[in-house]
């Protein structure tokens, strides 16, 4: 299925009680319409059968045009043995953060 997220039930909201949209059922047969999202791509809607595949319904992406950060998980050995794991970000947003971060220092 791959790292999206779709619907859950968010018990600890009072206020607005879900994250996302619940699948919409058709009403004479197995389909569904799903939002579906994940941390780097908006959210769009796809239509599946069996919740294993989904055809998008949908295609926008607004993030694409920006400079949208991107994650990846690292792990290695330390020089003792130790397995360590990191969040690596994107060189161009690093490259924006320090420069944001060097010119907040400065004009404080």
């Amino acid at each position: 299925m791959g790292p999206y997220m779709y619907w859950y039930k968010n018990f600890m909201n009072d206020i607005n009680g879900s994250e996302g949209m619940p699948p919409i059922k058709a009403e004479y047969t197995e389909a569904y319409i799903v939002q579906r999202q994940t941390s780097s791509e908006s959210p769009n809607f796809f239509y599946t059968t069996d919740f294993k595949s989904f055809k998008a319904i949908t295609n926008c992406y607004p993030e694409r045009n920006y400079n949208w950060f991107r994650t990846e998980l690292h792990t290695w050995n330390s020089e003792d043995g130790r397995k360590l794991s990191g969040i690596y970000i994107s060189l161009i947003i690093l490259t924006q953060l320090v420069g944001i971060l060097s010119y907040s220092i400065t004009t404080w």
